[in-house]
């Protein structure tokens, strides 16, 4: 498969939280990752409200979400957060 964007952390913290995941976690993601780098314009459900322009994927078992936005030929992860129950 052809990379066609590049991804990267908004900030340190966003990077911060996601090596702070073990590998039960972080595999998911990372393949979710990897998947973006692909095909990010196929992926990932819309986002409303105050993150209006970006998409999320959600990793249920794992307990995790990954807030994205593309900026031009870039995939910008703004947010990884670990989500728990209601």
């Amino acid at each position: 498969m052809t990379e066609r964007f590049v991804v990267r952390f908004f900030n340190r913290d966003v990077l911060k939280e996601y090596k702070s995941f073990d590998g039960f976690v972080r595999k998911p993601v990372d393949l979710g990752l990897d998947k973006l780098r692909v095909r990010v314009d196929e992926m990932g459900k819309p986002l409303h409200g105050e993150l209006s322009g970006c998409r999320e994927l959600k990793y249920r078992e794992a307990g995790i979400r990954v807030v994205y936005r593309i900026v031009g030929e870039e995939v910008e992860i703004v947010e990884v957060v670990a989500i728990g129950a209601r």
